[in-house]
């Protein structure tokens, strides 16, 4: 699978959202309105509809992280949908918020539990050991992460996130011999799963954020940090990820934060 599809739609709603009079939002709106049957619509298709030259369409496909069009849309899967939508049962608004918060408390209470101010702390210090820290995730991840690393740049850490184009993204990364820190966020292990290649290559410490109990993945990293007791199949709505992870880095980032600017009351 293409690491790039976990985070499609992501990429897609920026264009609808931000992009407006451009080919690009042109080709991604006919798309998104054409998901259902996404497998059969081909070049010609977007050609005669939203009157663009076909080079127009193997550049956006290029931009979303595919080789060519017929890539992008044999790639596109239920999996794309955030937070598990495609694996849930449907509730009606009393039912499923009652649901929504008695699950809420035990994943804060399964993370609270595995999560101790020891791993936080040792966390952060393998952030300000290393020279160059990278946060690799899905694209449907990155917004969660792009806010951790402004929240890490107030205590002066400069952190780079990788969410698409991994191929390009890791390239340079695998010659550099500095001291580099892999963080992976994969909730399901899908994403860890098929980035294996490029991260077998790179050079430095790796650990994975999942809360997925595979052994498969024990041998890839250094270490791994589980945000649940239960395997992610038991997490039907998809929480884990949606607020779990948003839950771990920002005790992370205040976390360093606060040790930051501790040390330098410390040092006046």
């Amino acid at each position: 699978m293409n690491a790039n599809t976990l985070g499609i739609l992501n990429l897609m709603s920026h264009i609808v959202n931000e992009e407006h009079n451009t080919s690009d939002y042109a080709i991604t709106k006919y798309l998104l309105q054409n998901l259902k049957i996404l497998d059969q619509v081909s070049i010609n298709d977007i050609v005669d509809h939203v009157h663009v030259s076909r080079s127009s369409v193997r550049r956006y496909a290029l931009r979303l992280g595919y080789e060519n069009f017929s890539d992008l849309k044999h790639s596109f899967s239920d999996i794309a949908f955030p937070s598990n939508i495609h694996l849930r049962d449907y509730y009606s608004f009393e039912e499923y918020k009652k649901i929504l918060d008695e699950q809420l408390l035990q994943m804060r209470s399964d993370i609270s539990a595995l999560v101790s101010k020891e791993v936080i702390d040792s966390f952060c210090q393998q952030i300000r050991a290393s020279e160059q820290v990278y946060v690799v995730c899905g694209n449907n991840t990155a917004s969660t992460m792009d806010k951790f690393q402004q929240e890490m740049l107030y205590a002066h850490k400069l952190i780079e996130v990788v969410s698409s184009k991994f191929e390009e993204g890791m390239d340079f990364r695998t010659a550099n011999e500095g001291d580099q820190f892999f963080i992976v966020v994969s909730v399901s292990g899908v994403f860890s799963e098929s980035i294996q290649e490029q991260m077998s290559q790179l050079k430095g410490r790796k650990i994975l954020l999942t809360a997925n109990r595979s052994e498969a993945f024990i041998e890839q990293y250094d270490d791994i940090l589980y945000l649940s007791a239960k395997d992610i199949k038991e997490d039907k709505l998809g929480l884990i990820g949606k607020y779990g992870v948003t839950y771990f880095f920002d005790l992370v980032s205040q976390s360093y934060i606060f040790q930051t600017y501790s040390q330098n009351e410390a040092t006046k």
